[in-house]
């Protein structure tokens, strides 16, 4: 579930809490603690948080300023993992 969710993250798109629970089919207080854990083993980083001043931010519409949204971002070695996992591509072979 970790990993789904890491994955998720390195997607770009900016999504909320209750957007990544709901995608995750988990309650949101589960979303919280798996960042908190996935930023406690170095995957995510979390940027300070977000000013009261939204105007020209990439990510308004998602936040909800009354929660102070915290925005998460993967870190290289979160990165890095995501590659060490994914499927490598097979080889095709032609049969002559």
């Amino acid at each position: 579930m970790l990993t789904k969710l890491l994955r998720r993250l390195a997607e770009q798109d900016a999504r909320s809490i209750p957007e990544l629970a709901e995608e995750l089919r988990v309650q949101p207080p589960l979303v919280h603690m798996m960042l908190d854990e996935l930023a406690q083993r170095g995957y995510l980083r979390a940027l300070a948080d977000c000013a009261i001043d939204c105007h020209g931010c990439a990510v308004r519409a998602p936040c909800s300023i009354a929660e102070k949204p915290k925005v998460w971002i993967v870190t290289e070695k979160g990165a890095d993992f995501l590659r060490a996992i994914s499927p490598k591509p097979q080889a095709v072979r032609s049969r002559r």
